[in-house]
């Protein structure tokens, strides 16, 4: 097996046990918000919210709580170079392929893929078999203005 095989490997399962563990952070943190009074979460998309439209991505708000919130993304052709400095950002390929630059890796992705990106880490994405629907998981909740483009 050659040593971009491995270490392609190694990333992805990595992730996938990242994104998983994201997941059940999730799930633990309305548990112990629902142990304080607080309802626990279920999102669930609703076509009725609103989507915000930009060049070539559809964003539509799914939920959100104290310590995450989820977003539902349309990417017509890609999503340019960029990091966030406060954010660590969980995506999940629903439907679509394309290539992603998760730091120095290029990635192939597909439904099913699990992306965790660390705050800081350079990522971008170009749709090949699209448009590609994906969610969006950021902890602390996205304010709108962490995104920083990259060359």
């Amino acid at each position: 097996m050659s040593t971009l095989h491995t270490s392609r490997t190694r990333i992805l399962l990595a992730l996938a046990l990242a994104g998983a563990m994201t997941v059940a952070g999730m799930w633990l943190a309305g548990r112990m918000a629902s142990s304080r009074g607080s309802a626990p979460v279920a999102w669930h998309a609703d076509p009725g919210v609103p989507a915000e439209a930009h060049a070539n991505i559809t964003a539509r708000p799914v939920g959100a709580h104290r310590t995450a919130d989820c977003t539902h993304l349309t990417i017509a052709s890609e999503v340019a170079a960029h990091l966030h400095r406060t954010h660590d950002e969980t995506v999940v390929i629903l439907a679509g392929s394309g290539v992603m630059r998760l730091g120095e890796e290029t990635l192939s992705v597909g439904p099913g893929s699990i992306l965790l990106i660390p705050r800081g880490t350079v990522h971008a994405l170009s749709v090949l078999d699209g448009p590609m629907e994906v969610v969006s998981v950021f902890s602390p909740p996205f304010d709108g203005k962490d995104r920083v483009f990259v060359e």
